[in-house]
């Protein structure tokens, strides 16, 4: 089974900040899907969603995110913050402080309208229009606000709403917490990415899938309370197989899907993760977890080039050198 808006939203940390409709809830994702139903649970494993490639002169810290959780999901593994205790430079997808800025979230707004001689219906069937319409105006939104709405941003103010039903918030997402510490700290970031080409992903989709993900998003409650909650379980535990399985199918839609928002992105990323390395400072490259695991994931194409990754345990983060930890 193609498993419609799990399958096609490993993207757009960006989305929680933009007040893309006064009425949505903010949004999303890990990099997956990670919408919890209950509490956090703590970890039966001891292993934790971090990697690292050491040598001589430093190490680099590659973490698997969760954008967005709820208040019952936290505390977030301690392990993540005492990576970011160890490191000099923090990298998100984007850069955080950017996108929090007002001009920004005015600039996303613009991406994602149609122009002005173009509505949805250029791009939806009259069936698909009329099951969204009535979608949204079941949530208090009505219809005809969606209408100026780009296909890709539709797909994904339908998450933004599955999203914010189960309460979940940017707020409480790895990136938010971090960056939070960041600015404390007065800690260097950078972003990998720029908001506009996040947006400009979904100009690579196939129009007709396209709107057979909104018509799945549509048609489904949203994310099975199981599935979203193993999800949950194994990030926590670090547990790459388990996460792998539950989000990654073989369908070719799947597959497409795949390649323009995880493998052709976490490509790009490798030559600044690459220059990293080869550098003196500790720094943290923070991302999806999705982006990390599998075939084609960072660590998967670090370690076809010869790089030695390690999956960290709890352990291994509790012992880091007491002179780093400040």
């Amino acid at each position: 089974m193609f498993r419609g808006a799990l399958s096609v939203l490993p993207l757009l940390p960006l989305l929680p900040l933009l007040p893309l409709l006064p009425l949505l809830p903010l949004l999303l994702l890990f990099g997956l899907v990670s919408i919890p139903e209950a509490g956090a649970q703590h970890s039966k494993r001891n292993t934790i969603s971090i990697w690292e490639v050491r040598d001589e002169d430093n190490v680099v810290y590659l973490a698997g995110s969760v954008h967005l959780l709820r208040e019952s999901d936290l505390p977030i593994p301690a392990g993540y913050y005492r990576a970011y205790q160890d490191s000099d430079h923090i990298y998100f997808e984007l850069d955080m402080a950017q996108v929090s800025q007002p001009e920004m979230k005015r600039r996303m707004i613009e991406l994602g309208r149609l122009p002005e001689n173009q509505n949805l219906s250029f791009f939806l069937s009259g069936k698909t229009l009329r099951k969204l319409h009535r979608h949204v105006a079941e949530k208090g939104i009505p219809g005809q606000m969606m209408d100026r709405l780009k296909p890709g941003m539709v797909l994904l103010t339908l998450s933004a709403l599955s999203a914010g039903e189960k309460g979940a918030s940017a707020d409480n997402g790895v990136e938010a917490l971090l960056y939070q510490r960041c600015v404390e700290d007065r800690k260097a970031t950078s972003g990998l990415e720029t908001p506009e080409f996040q947006l400009s992903m979904f100009d690579g989709f196939d129009p007709d899938l396209l709107e057979k993900l909104i018509h799945e998003a549509i048609e489904e409650s949203g994310p099975d309370e199981n599935l979203v909650e193993s999800l949950i379980q194994a990030w926590r535990e670090g547990d790459c197989d388990a996460v792998e399985k539950l989000i990654f199918d073989q369908s070719p839609e799947s597959a497409a899907v795949h390649e323009i928002v995880m493998a052709k992105r976490n490509r790009s990323w490798l030559p600044v993760i690459e220059k990293s390395i080869a550098g003196k400072r500790n720094e943290m490259f923070v991302v999806g977890a999705g982006h990390l695991i599998g075939k084609d994931g960072v660590v998967d194409l670090l370690r076809k080039k010869g790089y030695r990754v390690r999956q960290l345990n709890n352990e291994s983060l509790v012992n880091l050198s007491a002179g780093r930890l400040r």
